[in-house]
């Protein structure tokens, strides 16, 4: 028969979300992140005194590793990854309606804890601050975003769950 998952996905909150490494694209201010031209200045500063952050294809895989014990952890299914060079696109169902920037933030701090410590624990900053996130309230959405991120233009690494019937 049709897998359990296939009429309804079981976790009613759903989002595309997006995240780019350090340096690689200044974010576009928003009134919620703070006053524009200081907070554009501050990631200017932070990027051109650390350099642009550019993933390697390993970095890529460790990085879906975490993101799936991640979201395992919490309760949360991990939809779909895709890991280019510079960013990290998911699809992530999350229970209880959390904050959306929540669910980024541990996504990120763990994820940039595993990257440290895989370059021998030496940190470093991973992430621009914020994320681009978008809710996905159907069936139709959220199947066209698994689609999207699995067909990541520049993708060095990609992992779509297999238990999804997303077809």
């Amino acid at each position: 028969g049709p897998h359990p998952a296939a009429a309804v996905d079981p976790l009613p909150m759903r989002a595309l979300q997006a995240q780019r490494t350090a340096g690689s694209r200044l974010p576009r201010a928003r009134v919620s992140d703070g006053p524009p031209l200081p907070a554009v200045g501050r990631y200017a500063s932070l990027a051109a005194r650390a350099g642009p952050v550019h993933l390697t294809y390993r970095q890529a895989w460790r990085l879906i590793a975490q993101l799936r014990e991640t979201a395992s952890a919490r309760g949360w299914a991990l939809r779909a990854v895709a890991v280019t060079r510079d960013g990290v696109h998911t699809v992530v169902a999350v229970r209880n309606d959390p904050v959306p920037a929540v669910v980024i933030a541990d996504l990120k701090g763990d994820g940039s804890r595993a990257l440290s410590t895989a370059r021998g624990g030496a940190p470093r900053r991973w992430w621009n601050e914020g994320g681009a996130r978008t809710s996905l309230d159907d069936e139709a959405a959220l199947s066209a975003a698994i689609r999207r991120v699995r067909d990541q233009p520049g993708a060095l690494a990609t992992w779509v769950d297999p238990h999804w019937p997303w077809r």
